[in-house]
């Protein structure tokens, strides 16, 4: 007599279930690794914003570019409060200062680690030399997520 085996066809519910729980733990691990990155990201354009926004204050300055109603500007001010950063300028040795419309940058969900500001005196764009090291942190990820803004009398960088 002729036995017959049965040939199995398909998978049974515990492989599919094993296999879709693996693909779940999987996603979970590349997800919580992609919210860091993109987080990151965010904390990284930042910083460069800000960082174009020194070196442009520092321009204006070498060129002259005076802004807002003053005439005659004898200094250009790059002011950053925990979250905002704008650009002045001044007359009279910085008694009033007048920010630029077009020239401010509001850091979304961050936050300096103290407010500063960065004063170019017009020819020369100078400021005090030496670089200052002032920290990004975005205020709602845990753990937090930090950049470093240098400034120095030349240039303003990310590291």
């Amino acid at each position: 007599m002729k036995s017959w085996k049965k040939q199995k066809k398909g998978y049974s519910l515990i492989e599919l279930l094993i296999v879709i729980s693996i693909i779940g733990v999987a996603a979970t691990l590349s997800w919580s690794g992609l919210s860091t990155v993109r987080q990151q990201s965010v904390v990284d354009n930042a910083c460069d914003s800000v960082a174009v926004m020194a070196n442009k204050a520092r321009s204006y300055a070498l060129a002259g570019i005076h802004g807002g109603d003053v005439n005659n500007a004898d200094s250009i001010r790059l002011e950053c409060s925990l979250n905002t950063c704008t650009i002045m300028s001044s007359a009279n040795a910085g008694s009033t200062w007048t920010p630029f419309e077009q020239d401010s940058y509001v850091l979304q969900n961050m936050s300096f680690d103290a407010p500063f500001s960065i004063i170019y005196t017009i020819p020369y764009a100078t400021a005090p030399s030496g670089d200052t090291p002032h920290i990004i942190t975005l205020t709602d990820s845990s753990p937090a997520i930090t950049k470093t803004l240098i400034t120095s009398n030349f240039k303003a960088s990310c590291q």
